[in-house]
Formats: structure tokens, C-alpha cells, sequence
């Protein structure tokens, strides 16, 4: 699942009325600091630092409207940024947050991964379908930092929305987790219990050694979905085990079931699939045909939840930004 494409010009607006001139400028860039003045020579460097500024000049009885410029880059938020009622602004006097006219400007949750290298792990290797030995990438995460992958977790109709977990961008585009099959959907030949289900292929025998294979399924209405882990795979039967524990709301009914199977590294067989291994907390992926070296070192993967909160707030304005690569809801 996607959990956020870019949204583009983004615009959140709790006014109407035309805006008068700005009588208080703050500027920020990416090379600034939070504690500078937030003058055009001694920009801040965040959203949440302008946030504060103007609540500090707010304290020292500095009234009106305030427009905030972004100078271009990328802003990189670890957690979102919260805005309550005394971030208001007023109707002769809004708040403006805003892109630098005509530059770029992004707030990302996301981290940009890098040092892509081909795979040399022989164990690894003899996993990977053969055409996806040369081209697929790996690299190791903890070695930059990066450490939070998110926890797969059981969810579907009437079970919730659980924040996602990490997911990987190529070229501002969401990339897919590993699956079998690439498109579509596989069937089931009987339901020999809640637990043991076989397939309509015997091709799930080579998925036994995987370290932590799921489903997503509709086991009996196409629209009661269902993501859930796979305990087991039969050896002879190739059948799909399932917890117990896991209760699907309308059964399983073999003549209507859908599934297909995902975070699985022997099916990263496809440009554009990616695999991540918790354990030794590397990233597989085989990138899109057409892409080039740059497009994989701005390759990212998501990691905040969120960028902006805001509870009881009027009067202001967020223009001009692209907003990606959360895990939960932007805005």
C-alpha cells in the first residue's frame, strides 16, 4: 500500500479575503538555524523554528501579518510539526508559510537512502530469481542511520488503519514490495481449515526458508480485504498456513478467495520491486528501467508519519511546498 504521493502546490488556507502586505518577514533555508533571527542574512532552517519565532515575536507584542519564505531545497521532518490556536493569525493580520517565488521547496518525511552496491552475499544471491542477480542493489541502513523500519502488522476491513511501514520512492514514484505474482491475483483449490489453505499453485513451495512472507487477500467479499502474515508453507502441498489468531470477518470460501503474497525476497524479480530484511536491515531493490545514477542516489525511503497537525487554527496559509514520503497521514 502507498501510504503518499507528492501533493503538489500543495495549498491549506483558513482564509478568503485578500491578503494586505506582509508586515513582518521571516525567511528560511536549508543551511540556516533555528536560533537566527530569521532575517533574510540569518535565515531559520525549519518550519518548526519559524513556528517559534513567530510565536516569540508574538510574546514580545509584534502584531499583524507575518509571511514566511522557504528558500528552495528539501526540508527533512522527523516528526510532524504542530500548530494550535495561538499560531493563528487574524483577518487583517494571516500568517503565510510559503515556497520563494518559482523555487522548489519539499517537506519530506522520508530519508534518503545511499551507497547502493551490487549483491555480493552468496546466501542472498542463491535466493534471488537468476535474471535479478546483476541488477538488483543493496544497501546497509543501519550503516547510515537508518533504523526504523516500521512493523508489519495485520490489518484490513474493520481492523483499523495502522500507520505503514517503511516504503521505498525511485524518482518520486512509490516502489513495490516484493510479490508473487507481479499483477493480480491467485486463487484457492480448498480450504482444508481456518489455518491450511491450498493454493491454486504449487508455486508457493518456494517460498519455505523465506523470513517473514505475508498475504494481502479478499477470502471471501472483494471488498473485506484482509493483510496478514504466513506462518508456513506445507512441504508437499505447498499449502498456506495461517495463525489462528487472525480472524477473517467473512470466513474463507475457496471458489471466491484472491490473494497474493508480498515481502518475500525470492520473488524481487521485477524492475521496480524491493526487498527489506529487518534482521540484517538492508534494503534489495532492483531499480526502473531508464534510471539513472542520480535517480537512485535521491532514492527515499519514508520514515515520519506525518508533516503538519493543526487544532483549532484560522488564518493560515500553506503554499507552494510538495509534501511527501510519509508513513501516515500529511497533513
Amino acid at each position: 500500500m502507498h501510504t503518499l504521493r507528492p501533493l503538489l502546490m500543495f495549498l491549506l488556507c483558513c482564509c478568503s479575503r485578500p491578503l494586505p502586505a506582509a508586515e513582518t518577514q521571516l525567511f528560511v533555508a536549508p543551511s540556516g538555524n533555528d536560533t537566527a533571527s530569521g532575517s533574510r542574512e540569518a535565515p531559520l532552517a525549519s518550519l518548526a523554528g519559524a513556528r517559534d519565532r513567530i510565536r516569540q515575536l508574538r510574546s514580545e507584542g509584534v502584531s499583524g501579518p507575518v509571511m514566511v519564505a522557504f528558500d528552495q531545497g528539501t526540508y527533512v521532518f522527523t516528526a510532524p510539526v504542530s500548530f494550535s490556536t495561538q499560531d493563528s493569525g487574524a483577518t487583517d493580520g494571516p500568517v503565510i508559510y510559503m515556497a520563494a517565488a518559482g523555487q522548489p521547496v519539499r517537506f519530506t518525511a522520508g530519508r534518503t537512502v545511499s551507497d547502493w552496491q551490487p549483491v555480493a552475499d552468496q546466501q542472498v544471491l542463491a535466493r534471488l530469481p537468476e535474471a535479478a542477480r546483476p541488477a538488483v542493489r543493496v544497501a546497509d541502513l543501519k550503516a547510515q542511520g537508518i533504523d526504523d523500519y516500521g512493523t508489519l502488522k495485520v490489518h484490513g476491513f474493520g481492523g483499523g488503519n495502522p500507520p505503514a511501514v517503511a516504503e521505498l520512492f525511485f524518482a518520486d514514484r512509490p516502489m513495490t514490495l516484493a510479490r508473487w505474482p507481479n499483477e493480480g491475483f491467485r486463487g484457492l483449490k480448498k480450504v482444508v481449515d481456518m489455518t491450511t489453505l491450498i493454493p491454486d499453485t504449487d508455486h508457493t513451495k518456494r517460498w519455505q526458508g523465506e523470513a517473514d512472507p505475508w498475504v494481502f487477500a479478499y477470502w471471501h467479499h472483494d471488498w473485506a480485504e484482509l493483510f496478514e502474515p504466513i506462518i508456513g508453507i506445507a512441504a508437499e502441498t505447498g499449502a498456506l498456513l495461517r495463525s489462528e489468531t487472525v480472524k477473517p470477518q467473512y470466513g474463507i470460501t475457496a471458489d471466491r478467495a484472491r490473494w497474493y503474497a508480498a515481502n518475500l525476497l525470492c520473488e524481487l524479480d521485477a524492475p521496480g520491486e524491493y526487498y527489506l530484511d529487518r534482521n540484517t536491515s538492508r534494503l534489495y531493490f532492483w531499480p526502473p528501467p531508464g534510471g539513472s545514477a542520480a535517480d537512485l542516489a535521491t532514492t527515499v525511503l519514508s520514515m515520519g508519519e506525518g508533516l503538519l497537525r493543526t487544532t483549532d487554527v484560522s488564518h493560515v496559509r500553506f503554499q507552494g511546498f510538495t509534501m511527501d514520503a510519509c508513513r501516515g497521514v500529511a497533513v
